[in-house]
């Protein structure tokens, strides 16, 4: 038995409730260029830095405060 949503209807769903400045959810690919760019020496002048690999999220709905 089907519930009457396609697997399509969900994927958009999803994807508008991720909406971030990229435009794009993220790829594996994104957080391993982000570690490349750490591990190589690009990555000599970050210290002690949190980095937000997430196309923007965090500057346009940051975290709620406790």
């Amino acid at each position: 038995m089907t519930t009457g949503t396609s697997d399509e209807d969900n994927k958009s769903r999803i994807e508008s409730g991720m909406s971030n400045p990229a435009g794009r959810p993220g790829a594996d690919t994104d957080m391993a260029a982000t570690v490349l760019l750490l591990a190589g020496p690009g990555g000599v002048f970050f210290n002690e830095q949190v980095l937000y690999p997430d196309g923007g999220s965090t500057l346009t709905q940051p975290a709620a405060r406790a």
